[in-house]
């Protein structure tokens, strides 16, 4: 049976009942008030659906990514106040003998730890609130709950990952740089 086919008779029905009032869920009430009837299947109901949730979703995502950058800005900032901060401990490993490679090596290493510790949290808080906003979106919709799927966006999450750690890196570059080539002696003289 085609939609077409069903339309008469339920444009029949709705002029039958003009006027009448109907529950209407989580909304009160609703009124037949025109004279004609849209029929729509299941089928574009839930296109229409998906596709208007993938735009939402979609401008969603977005955010994140902002806040991926203003975080990484954040993280990479620690990475170098760190170095400066350390330039006598710095001055004293290498007046005991650690060369200037192997403390570039050490500068970066942290850093690099320091973007992948700040990636892993972020990943968590995600999931984390990933979880909890689809589990309302279940029990507070409209429709009276919905399912949903749970699928982590891998792709993003390594764009992710190795941003934060080349920002990381690139932060600590040029102290590690700056202390690698630095004596010891002024190492040590620096407050």
């Amino acid at each position: 049976v085609s939609q077409e086919s069903l339309l008469p008779s339920f444009q029949a029905l709705a002029e039958a009942n003009r006027g009448q009032s109907f529950p209407v869920v989580g909304g009160g009430e609703g009124i037949v008030g025109q004279e004609s009837v849209q029929i729509t299947s299941t089928a574009s109901l839930h296109q229409s659906i998906m596709g208007r949730t993938e735009t939402i979703v979609s401008g969603m995502l977005r955010m994140p990514k902002l806040l991926l950058w203003i975080m990484s800005l954040a993280v990479a900032n620690t990475a170098l106040a760190s170095i400066r901060v350390r330039r006598r401990e710095m001055g004293i490993m290498r007046a005991v003998g650690l060369s200037g490679s192997a403390l570039f090596r050490l500068l970066l290493g942290e850093a690099a730890v320091t973007g992948f510790a700040a990636t892993l949290l972020s990943l968590g808080y995600g999931i984390f609130s990933g979880v909890c906003s689809a589990q309302m979106a279940t029990h507070l919709t409209f429709f009276g709950g919905m399912g949903w799927n749970f699928a982590l966006p891998w792709p993003a999450i390594v764009q992710g990952l190795l941003l934060t750690l080349s920002i990381c890196l690139a932060a600590a570059l040029v102290p590690a740089i700056i202390a690698r080539c630095t004596s010891p002696l002024k190492l040590l003289q620096e407050q």
